[in-house]
């Protein structure tokens, strides 16, 4: 459940003796796991990371994030269609495995990313993040 602790200052000195704790929709920028959308920690790091991770996805093509190859080369169209929204998520998942089959240039950094980011996360209390990047 995302969240912040809040805590409110009243009058010069006096400390409120409650907390408010405030529910946030961060669409993955700092929580790096959702149990409401069935988000582990490591299907979000690897979903940002597939958003994120540049190269060159297909011979001909320019670098881009695979994210872009995805929208539109892959599977194109809007966001707002869940048929799609569901197919580009699936692909997303299966980036990491998709490097290592191919052997991509980028697995290595990549893996090491994700390797970093989920040292990160199991050495802190919860599953929040400062950034990813």
């Amino acid at each position: 459940m995302r969240h912040f602790i809040l805590g409110i200052i009243l009058g010069v000195g006096q400390a409120m003796a409650e907390t408010i704790v405030i529910h946030l929709d961060v669409n993955g920028t700092i929580m790096a796991a959702d149990p409401v959308q069935g988000k582990t920690s490591e299907i979000a790091v690897t979903h940002q990371l597939a958003k994120k991770t540049r190269g060159i996805w297909w011979e001909g093509l320019p670098e881009m994030r695979y994210q872009d190859y995805v929208e539109r080369h892959l599977i194109p169209g809007p966001e707002a269609d869940q048929s799609i929204k569901h197919k580009r998520r699936a692909l997303y998942l299966e980036f990491l495995p998709m490097l290592r089959k191919q052997q991509h240039p980028v697995l290595q950094a990549t893996q090491e990313k994700y390797d970093e980011l989920m040292v990160a996360l199991k050495n802190q209390n919860g599953p929040l993040y400062a950034s990813f990047w």
